[in-house]
């Protein structure tokens, strides 16, 4: 089926909000390794970032104002059958926070990206087309603050109503997005093995010494053993559900946090874990959402207190994306990945 991403940067280079307008035609399910899933064509005249070949590269073309734009992303024309719908289709916005390093691409919360990906799932599905707009949050734009009550986001507007706090927009998701309840299944034992995974992480952060490293280790542990048991693609099934789009952001988190401030790496012994985490590298609303290592790191930066100005080299660093997989891994799985 066809795609249509519409990526735009509205303002000077220093603007203080970029929006993306994903719209995407498809008919899969939440299965995002389906055979039909949309192939995206893209000429670029520079790019912005360093992204991986397979997620789309942005552009950079003078506005005349010294300034920067996004060129649109276009694919071939959706079947006319799909036109006649596209009236119907409700539009949501997410706003999330920018990047503390250049105030414009994706920032890395976590709760910013699992929505993200949340949205983008149903985009996919067409049930909604999504508008994704980042705020520097050093400097956001003069009405923001008063029009949302000074609620940090992420935030999530419908048709104009915006809805603040994150189990407000769990709970709005879930049941007024067209869709949505499709990503929210019951599954207690999935919700035993992952909640507390984050939590016994930033134990080991803020510890960062044997006994802590260990627990957070037999917690990995946990979530391998379950996707053994499972053998599923995913958490709960071969298809993606709201189990999966918490679990991956953390787990981004997880490798590129821990490596950095205390050494930690995901023991290659964890084999179904790495098989998930290969699939998650592959899913376009991963992909999409995922922030740079150099967001993730500087957000764990911030929240231990460290006050020091970014230097003009990192404020220009290419941005990377950790995403191998060990290739002992591939070599244990081969074709069965």
């Amino acid at each position: 089926m066809a795609a249509l991403f519409l990526m735009r940067c509205p303002g000077d280079l220093f603007s203080n909000t970029m929006t993306t307008i994903i719209s995407i035609l498809s008919d899969r399910i939440f299965d995002c390794s389906s055979p039909s899933t949309p192939a995206i064509s893209v000429t670029t005249t520079s790019q912005m970032d360093s992204e991986p070949a397979s997620v789309p590269d942005m552009e950079i073309e003078p506005t005349g104002n010294n300034g920067t734009t996004l060129p649109e992303f276009q694919q071939a024309a959706p079947p006319q059958d799909d036109n006649n719908n596209q009236d119907d289709i409700p539009e949501i916005e997410l706003i999330i926070k920018a990047s503390t390093i250049d105030g414009r691409r994706k920032g890395a919360c976590l709760f910013g990206q699992e929505y993200f990906m949340d949205l983008y799932l149903l985009a996919e599905l067409k049930t909604i087309s999504l508008k994704v707009t980042t705020v520097d949050m050093l400097k956001p734009p003069p009405d923001f603050r008063s029009k949302f009550d000074s609620t940090p986001p992420p935030i999530l507007i419908d048709r104009g109503e915006p809805v603040l706090e994150n189990e407000k927009i769990e709970r709005y998701i879930m049941k007024n997005i067209p869709g949505g309840h499709n990503l929210f299944v019951s599954d207690k034992e999935t919700l035993s093995v992952i909640e507390n995974i984050y939590t016994k992480f930033k134990v080991m952060l803020t510890k960062n010494d044997d006994h802590s490293k260990q627990a957070f280790e037999n917690q990995l542990k946990k979530i391998d053993q379950h996707l053994a048991k499972r053998k599923t693609r995913y958490l709960t099934g071969d298809t993606l559900c709201c189990f999966d789009c918490e679990l991956m952001t953390r787990l981004q988190h997880i490798r590129v946090a821990g490596k950095y401030f205390t050494g930690f790496e995901i023991s290659e012994s964890f084999i179904y874990l790495w098989r998930y985490m290969y699939h998650m590298y592959n899913l376009d609303a991963f992909k999409q959402s995922c922030p740079a290592d150099q967001d993730i790191i500087n957000h764990y930066k911030q929240k231990q207190g460290a006050t020091k100005q970014l230097t003009k080299h990192e404020e220009l660093e290419a941005p990377t994306y950790s995403r191998s997989i060990p290739q002992s891994v591939l070599d244990a799985f081969g074709d069965q990945l």
